[in-house]
């Protein structure tokens, strides 16, 4: 269901791509839902898009986003990552379920080959748990969430 979710947010299916992309996806019970896009370029750097919106399908629109180019080092920790994490063999989804928290969805193509897996707080001794913190330094990093709560006040006072 999120991963249907994903491709309006982004506005893109990536399963019949040619090219290396990730793309992560956290839907969060009580704060803004964050999307972040990878794609790996030939020179082992890749192009790099972050997002952060109020469940970004409705209105007003909230969403902030910012682009960044990692470097062949910064690519290499991120598939590092996900070659550590074994993420073309994990299983598409684990039976846990809870209340309160949040979903986590990783999405992968490469050689032609599709894959995701969609984790509900994925910790412990999940391997995506790994991936779902560099995710959370990322947006630290490249996009200010302080930022996105002043569009969302000011679009607040717009409705007004």
């Amino acid at each position: 269901m999120l991963r249907s979710l994903i491709c309006k947010i982004a506005g893109e299916a990536i399963h019949d791509s040619d090219k290396e992309i990730y793309r992560m996806y956290m839907h969060p019970s009580f704060r803004s839902d964050t999307l972040m896009r990878i794609e790996i370029n030939g020179d082992g750097t890749s192009e790099v898009v972050l997002k952060i919106g109020d469940r970004f399908l409705y209105p007003p629109d909230n969403t902030i986003s910012a682009e960044t180019t990692f470097t062949k080092a910064e690519t290499d920790a991120f598939l590092e990552l996900i070659r550590t994490a074994d993420f073309w063999n994990l299983p598409e989804e684990k039976n846990v379920l809870g209340l309160d928290g949040h979903d986590f969805v990783i999405e992968g193509v490469k050689d032609g080959v599709y894959h995701a897996v969609e984790r509900w707080c994925p910790g412990g001794s999940d391997p995506v748990g790994r991936i779902e913190i560099y995710y959370n330094d990322m947006f630290a990093k490249y996009l200010n969430p302080d930022d996105y709560r002043k569009k969302r006040a000011e679009n607040r006072r717009d409705d007004v």
